[in-house]
């Protein structure tokens, strides 16, 4: 089961909010969780969850987004959270106060619905159209990178939709490595940016951009199986500190 919880928020001034009080918002989310499944994130070497936190223009307000990978995330994560009486909290770290004007569950999937979607569908585009609402970042030769780079952005996504799913696997290194092959950055509007946490300034990349997929149908097909996949995982590194939100508009 995957799961998105959508809270919209409201602030004295919610224009000057920070893509990196994602973090902070991550230290809010931990402090309403069993302690005993806390420490168990803290040793899991793949969240089972990412969140992030962007003001929405046409709303005019901010928007809390969480998603939980499987049935145990949800019940640990998102329903805590969805049966709080929460009408006001504060965020330790950005130092402000957030009144919640609603409060609710926007998407519900699982693997199988995702799969079926594009194996039994003949019009997947080769064409994967992708919109960053917070900086994306990944780590290459132990540093982190401010430009997409395909194979790392494959392997993201690989990983957790074959540690999460419950049967749908993917465990293939012939089917990365023809993915990477075959993939190219199509075009791009991006910018650098910086994603602050802990004092530590940590390189990534903010804006749209267009991945075009060669290669035989069933390999789009997986390829535009995981960038949606990426709308509820988050795409790269530090997704469940409020990195690696995106779109996709397939």
């Amino acid at each position: 089961m995957i799961t998105r919880l959508e809270l919209l928020l409201k602030t004295e001034d919610d224009k000057r909010l920070k893509h990196s009080d994602g973090s902070f918002f991550q230290g809010y989310l931990m402090s309403l969780l069993d302690k005993e499944y806390v420490e168990w994130l803290h040793t899991n070497p793949l969240n089972p969850y990412s969140q992030y936190i962007f003001y929405d223009k046409e709303k005019d307000c901010c928007v809390w987004r969480i998603a939980t990978l499987n049935e145990e995330a949800r019940k640990q994560i998102i329903m805590p959270l969805l049966n709080l009486d929460l009408k006001q909290f504060h965020i330790d770290g950005s130092d402000t106060d957030y009144k919640v004007l609603s409060k609710g569950i926007t998407v519900e999937t699982d693997y199988q619905t995702i799969s079926d979607k594009y194996f039994l569908s003949e019009n997947n585009l080769r064409y994967i159209n992708l919109s960053t609402k917070t900086p994306v970042t990944f780590k290459s030769n132990e540093r982190y990178q401010n430009f997409p780079d395909v194979k790392s952005l494959y392997v993201s996504l690989y990983n957790k939709w074959n540690m999460f799913n419950t049967g749908i696997s993917l465990e293939s290194d012939e089917t990365l490595e023809h993915l990477t092959e075959n993939t190219i950055l199509d075009k791009y509007e991006l910018r650098s940016a910086n994603f602050t946490t802990d004092g530590a300034k940590i390189k990534s990349f903010l804006g749209d951009f267009t991945l075009y997929v060669k290669g035989p149908a069933p390999l789009v097909n997986i390829a535009n199986m995981l960038f949606n996949y990426a709308q509820y995982s988050g795409l790269g590194a530090k997704t469940g500190m409020g990195m690696g939100g995106v779109e996709n508009e397939q």
